[in-house]
C-alpha cells in the first residue's frame, strides 16, 4: 500500500475516532441540570474544539450542535456560514456570538471558574498576542498546510512540495513556542490560558501527521507542552485528543 493510501485510511480512521468521541466521550448533563449555553460546530471544527475545552475548563454545562455551515438556517446564526457559534440563554433572552476570539473570552468572563485569562495587563496582551498568531500564521502552516492534506485526503494526490514548504515553515514556528516555554510549561505566565487553549489543537492535530512528529522530537519543550494538554480533564472528557481537527 502507498503512501497516500496509508494516510488516506488514516485520516478516515480519525475522523470516525472524531465522531465517536462526540458520541461517547462528552459528559451530557442529566436532566436536573440546567443547560443554557448551545455550541453549534462542526465535528472536525479546530476553533469549535477551542471553544469546548473552554467550556469545560470552566466547568459550563453546554449543548453541542453539529451544523450544516451551507444551510440557510445557520446563515441566520453566523452571517458568513461559519462556525463556531455559542448562544448563552439568559432570563429574558439568548445572547449569541461567533467569532472564537470574542466566544472564548465570554465563556472566561461571563461564568464562574479558574480564570483562563491572566489579570495582569502585560501577560494579558502576551496572551492576546499568542491567540492572534496562532489564527494568523500558526493555523495557515499547521493545520491548512499539514495536517488537512495529510489527514483529510480525498482523491487528489496531496501537492507533496506545498506540504514540503509549510513543514519548513513550520519548524520557524515550532521554534518559537518552543522558546516561551524554555522556564515555564505554559506559554504565559504560570497557569493554562486562552493562548494555551488555542494552541491545543492546531499542534494537536499536526503531531497526528509524519511531517509534525518528525518535528517534535526536535522541539522537546512543545513536545512535552503538548503532552501536559492532552492530560487535561477538559482534553480528555470531550475527547479532543483523539480528534484530527481540520477546519
Amino acid at each position: 500500500m502507498g503512501r497516500g493510501s496509508t494516510e488516506r485510511r488514516r485520516g478516515i480512521l480519525l475522523y470516525i475516532g472524531r465522531i465517536l468521541g462526540i458520541l461517547t466521550m462528552i459528559v451530557i448533563p442529566s436532566s436536573a441540570t440546567r443547560v443554557d449555553v448551545t455550541l453549534y460546530t462542526r465535528p472536525i471544527s479546530t476553533f469549535g474544539l477551542i471553544a469546548e475545552v473552554a467550556l469545560v475548563e470552566k466547568g459550563v454545562p453546554f449543548e453541542l450542535i453539529d451544523v450544516d455551515t451551507t444551510s440557510e438556517e445557520h446563515r441566520e446564526r453566523h452571517p458568513f456560514g461559519k462556525i463556531p457559534v455559542l448562544d448563552h440563554r439568559l432570563s429574558d433572552s439568548t445572547f449569541r456570538l461567533f467569532e472564537s476570539v470574542a466566544i472564548a473570552r465570554y465563556i472566561d468572563e461571563a461564568f464562574a471558574g479558574p480564570a483562563l485569562q491572566p489579570a495582569d495587563p502585560r501577560a494579558r496582551a502576551s496572551m492576546t498576542q499568542w491567540i492572534l498568531t496562532v489564527k494568523a500564521y500558526l493555523f495557515p502552516t499547521m493545520s491548512e498546510g499539514i495536517s488537512k492534506p495529510r489527514l483529510f485526503v480525498g482523491d487528489v494526490p496531496a501537492d507533496e512540495q506545498a506540504i514540503a514548504a509549510a513543514t519548513v515553515e513550520a519548524g520557524r514556528q515550532l521554534a518559537l513556542v518552543e522558546r516561551a516555554l524554555e522556564s515555564t510549561s505554559w506559554l504565559v505566565g504560570d497557569g493554562l490560558t486562552l493562548a494555551d487553549v488555542f494552541l491545543f489543537p492546531v499542534l494537536g492535530a499536526l503531531s497526528l501527521t509524519p511531517e509534525g512528529e518528525r518535528l517534535l522530537v526536535s522541539y522537546p519543550g512543545c513536545a512535552a507542552w503538548l503532552a501536559t494538554m492532552q492530560a487535561r480533564e477538559s482534553v480528555r472528557t470531550t475527547g479532543v485528543a483523539a480528534r484530527a481537527p481540520n477546519t
